[in-house]
């Protein structure tokens, strides 16, 4: 006998066979609920409904598409076929065993996949939806080759993406291009070393970086020899750097140039004696100090040889 429905029924959810809502009761009249569709279903199913060709908001139920109702939902059958279109009764209506009741009709709505037109849709090949992968187009999507998608590695395209080699996408390393990368050799990038570009960076030879040492051309660079830093010594153009000889610093005397350095012979700098042109220096031969007399010329000078 087919269920009458009344007032108490309405607002009751329509399942089909495979646990898919297809709509709600909307309305009753005169034992017969009116279903308004759910805006998700496919129109397969509501041609199967009987539901196709007008575009009402609420469709009647049919009798023989109705398996039971609870106290919550109207459970529909799981063939079909036979309802929509007239009054949907037939001749062996009440067995429910018409053309289709095996199950194999070729428009069964399984509720495995999704439509491949939706944006949410996982699409794994063209036209099938497997839900396994995101869509290729999608800014999220982990895209591996083209065409594929596995979600296994980020996107080349994307700003944050660790990109190794040209097309490929492992994740090890940071993108060659960006400021912060330590780039050891052209196109490589293996994270060990600075930017050889940077100011801060430690340059040992021409396009090396070993972080050993501190970059020639800066100020506070000790630098021994051209091209080399070993970080012994200052700079022999600073003013207060200890030369020698020329091109070398030992750091064992005073500049010749400065008031206070101590000079003997002519380019030499032992820091025995005072310079022999200071007031106090004392003068013994025509430039030589040997700092046992005053100057002669000086009125305080204490001079045994008649000047």
């Amino acid at each position: 006998m087919s269920p009458q429905f009344t007032d108490d029924d309405i607002g009751k959810t329509v399942v089909n066979a495979n646990g898919d809502d297809v709509g709600i009761v909307a309305d009753v009249e005169h034992g017969t609920a009116h279903v308004e569709p759910d805006p998700g279903i496919t129109d397969t199913i509501k041609a199967k409904l009987g539901w196709g060709g007008t575009d009402e908001a609420a469709y009647p139920l049919q009798e023989d598409a109705i398996s039971q109702v609870t106290d919550d939902a109207v459970h529909l059958e799981s063939d079909l076929s036979g309802s929509g279109g007239t009054s949907g009764m037939t001749d062996t209506g009440s067995t429910g065993t018409d053309t289709g009741a095996t199950g194999t009709s070729t428009g069964k709505e399984s509720g495995i996949d999704d439509d491949d037109e939706l944006i949410g849709d996982d699409d794994d090949t063209m036209g099938d939806d497997e839900g396994l992968t995101d869509d290729d187009e999608l800014i999220g999507d982990d895209d591996d080759t083209m065409g594929d998608d596995e979600g296994l590695t980020d996107d080349d395209e994307l700003i944050g993406d660790d990109d190794d080699t040209m097309g490929d996408d492992e994740g090890l390393t940071d993108d060659d291009e960006l400021i912060g990368d330590d780039d050891d050799t052209m196109g490589d990038d293996e994270g060990l070393t600075d930017d050889d570009e940077l100011i801060g960076d430690d340059d040992d030879t021409m396009g090396d970086d070993e972080g050993l040492t501190d970059d020639d051309e800066l100020i506070g660079d000790d630098d021994d020899t051209m091209g080399d830093d070993e970080g012994l010594t200052d700079d022999d153009e600073l003013i207060g750097d200890d030369d020698d000889t020329m091109g070398d610093d030992e750091g064992l005397t005073d500049d010749d140039e400065l008031i206070g350095d101590d000079d003997d012979t002519m380019g030499d700098d032992e820091g025995l004696t005072d310079d022999d042109e200071l007031i106090g220096d004392d003068d013994d031969t025509m430039g030589d100090d040997e700092g046992l007399t005053d100057d002669d010329e000086l009125i305080g000078d204490d001079d045994d040889d008649i000047v």
